[in-house]
């Protein structure tokens, strides 16, 4: 029996057709059991919700019903909360909301309208817009370093400029005998890591989350089957992709996030997203007995 968290981007009227034209089909429930987290809801379903699309709407939550488990991945707002809850324990990843809520569009019972879908989509855009800028700028001051003075003195100056974890930072810095772009980078995804997890921490509000987060790195204060760690896992990854390999930024990153976290409980993730997610995923999951699937991948395998 295989459990697949199926990413939103399958959740589309051509490819759910040629899902259903499959034999498999007459697997699902069975030997293959597929689950629907939070992000079908906000990423698919609600924007369909406010628009003129009933009949897509409908055949996607008919779909879902008909095919899908009853449980649904929470949202990860729920989930990291109980963890921090719990002293970053792993919790129950699913939520109260089930597949047989669902209902259709026009129903006085469809709970689709507490999602603000352009809002969402908003701050999306406005979180990987100043990642994007802050990437952008950091290239542009370091395209006019060369001295290894110049370089020590770039790499002391954003330590300072950032001021938080400076003495775990400095230190780092302080045992290098030289400074260019290698160990900026270096240094940039330590500090991301810091921030990563600070920012996190206080945007929930945790008590002392300052030196909670000094914990979590320097001792590894934190289940290794929790969905945190695994989310800062792939966060850090962002700046390897983004920064070192120069690689494309995908607006969806947060959504991304969500699906790998989420797959330390899972088998298959099925996506036809084949870039950020898919060389992340395989950073994250090596040798796990995972898989990451594309819909034809999938159908070919397990037909």
């Amino acid at each position: 029996m295989k459990k697949i968290l199926v990413d939103a981007n399958i959740i589309d009227k051509e490819k759910i057709s040629f899902l259903c034209s499959t034999n498999l089909i007459h697997k699902f429930k069975k030997s293959l059991k597929l689950y629907a987290s939070d992000v079908v809801l906000k990423q698919r379903l609600a924007p369909l919700y406010f628009s003129n699309h009933k009949e897509n709407y409908n055949f996607y939550i008919q779909f879902l019903k008909n095919y899908f488990e009853h449980k649904m991945v929470d949202f990860s707002g729920n989930i990291v909360q109980r963890e921090i809850n719990n002293s970053f324990n792993k919790t129950n990843i699913f939520g109260m909301y089930r597949i047989e809520h669902l209902v259709n569009r026009d129903s006085i019972y469809n709970k689709l309208g507490q999602y603000d879908a352009e809002l969402d989509k908003t701050r999306k855009f406005e979180a990987g817009n100043n990642f994007k800028k802050f990437i952008t700028d950091t290239k542009i001051e370091i395209s006019k370093l060369s001295s290894n003075e110049e370089w020590k003195n770039y790499c002391y100056d954003f330590v300072k400029k950032y001021d938080f974890a400076t003495q775990q930072l400095n230190r780092f810095l302080n045992n290098q005998n030289k400074y260019n772009r290698k160990i900026f980078t270096e240094l940039l995804m330590l500090w991301w890591e810091y921030s990563t997890v600070v920012g996190t921490l206080r945007y929930f509000n945790t008590q002392y989350a300052d030196d909670k987060t000094l914990d979590i790195i320097e001792n590894g204060n934190i289940s290794k089957n929790s969905f945190l760690y695994y989310q800062f896992i792939a966060d850090k990854y962002i700046i390897n992709y983004c920064f070192t390999q120069d690689k494309r930024f995908d607006y969806d990153r947060p959504n991304d996030l969500i699906y790998l976290s989420l797959m330390k409980d899972f088998d298959i993730l099925l996506t036809d997203d084949e870039s950020f997610m898919k060389e992340c995923f395989n950073h994250m999951y090596p040798n796990k007995n995972k898989q990451i699937l594309t819909l034809k991948e999938f159908v070919k395998r397990y037909k």
